[in-house]
């Protein structure tokens, strides 16, 4: 018998087609996988039902949420053919739902987990809304796709039953940035620094091409960094300091961002605790010690001698050891960040921690590097002091010296008296540390508020050692802006002084909480707020030397002009803690975080 060729052929497709086509049965039992549409009933969604995800209560769904946290949610369907079959309350419709971000879970029967997605149960296929619970991630944006069928109830997926589907988002309160959990905090400093080196080398290489750059040679580029970096000279000392200031600056304040970066998204693992406190302990040091006393010197090598007409400092050699020492200290102060046993005991190094031998490893090599700071501190006071006592030009009197050269007298003096009760402290810690001494061990009979007690006579008239040459720049700023002479020259030269006096005795109100006696705590208070009078006839004499002139707006002036905002700003606000019950109140808050960056960056950078 012949076959028609045709028949078989119509009827092996019709055979591969009824194999292919996919169920279409119901799907009372839930249903997965449906992010692209519901293919079993209608291929495109219908305009009368809708789809809807609030809060558990009615509320409205928010834009934020709260990292980890859990959540009710309601979720459901209006509308349709299921709104017919609710009136015999059997087959009324299904959902799906799929959420990018958190974890979603069952609350009851009604609802159960598909493949990872939360759908319907054959019980609750007889409801058109479902009660959800939602886990929120540490941080991002999580959209959820939510697809909800309405049925006639009639038991066949047809294209009488209705769909729809909708999304909905929500962000975390620090917005919809994505967590930074495969980032490393320490690999961020590492890279900074090595970009930072990098850049700085260039630089280096750059000065020297621009020097002749047509008789550029390799060959005499190691020469002439040799020569600079053993150079006695008091200009290119001064460049040093400069340049390795602003290296440390940065590397500051990129501790700095490392730590914003952390507080800046609630429940953030950016950075260990561990590695938190040794970055805040070295962003202070570093700011402080190592970036902005080494460009106040830059200034005063460069700038005092050629003022007071000495041919250089009194001592050239002890001037480049006082530099050297700097970078050695350095390596100490950084070196245990790198096997991430850094100091991690603040930047004031509070007793009895810091004393403590056996923990906090890192802290040893901290206060060996900042003894080495005392001593380069220590041979710079020195030097300076000799030069402007013993080498001015004949004829230059006391009251016949620039401004500027006034205030780096007063703050060597400053630091010349004060810097020798932190070096005992530190020297006394590190042998609690190394020897186990009992200097700050309170089971052993030491005290550790004795180590307040040095630091802050230390690191009090500290503030002044590094703004009293700020105020020195900018009155000689102002004054040549102004094209005049400063008004109320020795007026200036006595508040100078008077603010180097005032400093040993208020250092005080940073222990107003440490159990101190009322009546020294009045006297404290006193005296704190005695400072504000010198300052004051600094800005207002600087006010009145601007009145009195013909102000010219260069950048210089500006940059002067935008001290004496930012720096008032700072000052007013230090005058809240001088008052005892405030004091008490703001002690170890962020106001006095903001009161002391106001007045140093604002006052020194």
């Amino acid at each position: 018998m012949q076959v028609n060729k045709k028949f078989i052929a119509i009827f092996s497709i019709v055979l591969v087609a009824m194999l292919l086509a996919p169920s279409m049965q119901a799907r009372p039992t839930g249903i997965s996988n449906v992010e692209t549409g519901c293919s079993c009933h209608a291929g495109s969604p219908s305009g009368d039902v809708s789809v809807f995800m609030t809060l558990a209560n009615g509320s409205a769904l928010p834009e934020t949420y709260n990292a980890a946290e859990t959540y009710s949610f309601l979720v459901g369907f209006t509308g349709g053919p299921g709104d017919v079959a609710a009136e015999t309350q059997d087959n009324m419709g299904g959902f799906n739902l799929v959420a990018s971000k958190g974890t979603l879970a069952s609350t009851d029967d009604s609802t159960q987990l598909m493949a990872g997605q939360l759908t319907h149960t054959d019980s609750g296929n007889d409801q058109t809304s479902w009660t959800i619970e939602w886990t929120s991630p540490a941080s991002g944006t999580s959209s959820f796709t939510l697809t909800a069928n309405s049925v006639n109830g009639d038991g066949d997926a047809s294209a009488d039953d209705h769909w729809a589907q909708s999304t909905f988002t929500m962000s975390s309160m620090g917005g919809g940035a994505e967590p930074l959990e495969d980032a490393d905090g320490l690999v961020v400093l590492f890279s900074a620094i090595i970009l930072v080196t990098l850049l700085l080398f260039v630089a280096i290489v750059y000065v020297f091409y621009r020097m002749n750059p047509e008789g550029f040679s390799w060959a005499a580029f190691a020469p002439w960094l040799a020569e600079w970096l053993t150079s006695t000279d008091h200009k290119k000392i001064g460049t040093l300091y400069f340049v390795a200031g602003l290296f440390y600056f940065v590397v500051g304040g990129v501790l700095a961002l490392l730590m914003r970066t952390q507080l800046a998204v609630p429940g953030s693992d950016f950075l260990t605790k561990d590695e938190y406190n040794q970055f805040f302990t070295l962003h202070g040091t570093i700011m402080i010690f190592l970036a902005a006393m080494p460009m106040i010197n830059g200034f005063a090598n460069w700038i005092v001698p050629l003022q007071i007409g000495a041919k250089d400092l009194a001592f050239p050699r002890i001037n480049a050891m006082a530099f050297w020492l700097n970078p050695v200290a350095s390596v100490l102060i950084m070196s245990g960040i790198f096997s991430s046993n850094a100091a991690d005991v603040g930047w004031t190094g509070y007793q009895p921690i810091t004393g403590w031998v056996g923990t906090h490893t890192g802290a040893t090599f901290w206060v060996a590097g900042q003894i080495m700071l005392v001593a380069s501190s220590t041979l710079a006071g020195i030097n300076f002091i000799t030069t402007i006592a013993c080498m001015r030009a004949p004829g230059m009197g006391w009251m016949q010296m620039p401004l500027f050269t006034w205030s780096i007298l007063v703050s060597i003096m400053c630091l010349f008296i004060s810097i020798p009760a932190f070096g005992i402290g530190l020297i006394e810690a590190l042998l609690d540390r190394t020897v186990a001494t009992a200097f700050f061990n309170v089971s052993a009979g030491g005290d550790p508020v004795l180590w307040s007690h040095l630091f802050w006579y230390f690191g009090h008239p500290e503030v002044y050692v590094v703004i009293l040459p700020a105020f020195g720049i900018v009155s000689e700023v102002l004054a040549t802006s102004a094209r005049r002479a400063i008004f109320g020259y020795r007026s200036m030269v006595y508040a100078l002084a008077g603010i180097g006096f005032v400093s040993f005795i208020v250092y005080g109100h940073h222990m107003l909480t440490s159990g101190m006696s009322p009546a020294l705590r009045f006297v404290m208070m006193l005296t704190t707020m005695a400072v504000a009078v010198p300052t004051g006839i600094k800005i207002f004499n600087w006010l009145k030397t601007m009145h009195g002139g013909s102000l010219v707006y260069r950048t210089h002036t500006l940059w002067a002009l935008g001290f004496l905002i930012t720096f008032t700003l700072g000052g007013i606000s230090g005058m809240f803690f001088p008052a005892i019950s405030m004091n008490t109140h703001l002690h170890e808050t962020y106001f006095v975080v903001a009161h002391f960056h106001y007045a140093l960056v604002g006052g020194v950078v």
